[in-house]
């Protein structure tokens, strides 16, 4: 599913974590609803990682962190 729909995601802004605050002002005061909701990092594997459903991923494989890999979608 995190393949096919964008689960509640809606448009992501990527920023410099620097500069993160003063994007989130800036967006409230154009009355746009804004969080936080992750970050990136170097990771030579090129995974993806949310750890709320402890999924790890790599293209269109996700598994539960420490189980075998499955295809999605």
């Amino acid at each position: 599913m995190f393949e096919v729909f964008n689960m509640g995601i809606g448009f992501c802004y990527v920023v410099d974590p620097a500069d993160a605050d003063v994007t989130l002002s800036i967006l409230k005061k154009h009355g746009r609803e804004a969080r936080r909701i992750g970050f990136a990092v170097a990771d030579p594997e090129k995974k993806v990682r949310i750890p709320e459903r402890s999924l790890v991923g790599r293209h269109k494989t996700f598994a539960k962190e420490g189980h075998a890999a499955r295809k999605v979608g």
